[in-house]
């Protein structure tokens, strides 16, 4: 890595592009979206939707969390933002381990209403100390403004 961000050659063996992206993606979440935008339209796509995958196939725990704060913090662009939530209700990454609590999460961290999201009111997820996705959700709507 170091010798790639020292001489910025071309990636342009696929094989060494991938595993490129691999190392950047296990070291660093946020520079891994930094360089999949730097990427043509098909390939940003792509590697925006390979760090939704390795986010959501991370094995619970505090490094998962980190990861998953990171990302879903994160500016998405409009376009992103499309990609992320079609990705993870309606895509491939839908059956992914809490795929839907993340965009639950994402509509949370940005203060935006979940009730237009048909596919969400109907996560009810495990209740936790009492609380459950439905108290949430219950919780933000109310603070929005109308």
């Amino acid at each position: 890595m170091g010798y790639y961000i020292a001489v910025s050659p071309p990636l342009k063996d696929e094989n060494t592009f991938d595993a490129f992206f691999e190392l950047l993606l296990s070291n660093n979440i946020v520079e891994a979206y930094k360089f999949a935008q730097g990427q043509d339209h098909t390939r940003h796509k792509s590697l925006f939707e390979r760090i939704v995958i390795s986010i959501h196939q991370e094995k619970n725990g505090s490094r998962r969390a980190e990861r998953a704060t990171l990302f879903f913090g994160l500016p998405f662009s409009s376009e992103e933002e499309t990609w992320f939530e079609d990705f993870v209700l309606n895509g491939n990454g839908s059956k992914l381990p809490g795929a839907k609590d993340s965009v639950m999460v994402r509509r949370i961290a940005r203060g935006i209403s979940s009730a237009d999201a048909t596919v969400l009111n109907r996560l009810k997820g495990e209740s936790i100390g009492g609380l459950s996705w439905d108290y949430v959700r219950t919780g933000i709507d109310d603070a929005l403004p109308k």
